[in-house]
């Protein structure tokens, strides 16, 4: 089974890889993960 995602246009500063969620302005792998108390 293939999955292709796209970029979305509306998060330009978020990008989908490989290695996870990565924020480009930062340069860093973002947890997708939020905990709630």
């Amino acid at each position: 089974m293939t999955l292709s995602l796209v970029p979305l246009p509306v998060i330009p500063s978020l990008r989908l890889t490989p290695k996870g969620l990565v924020d480009v302005e930062n340069m860093r792998l973002v947890d997708p993960v939020i905990e709630y108390f």
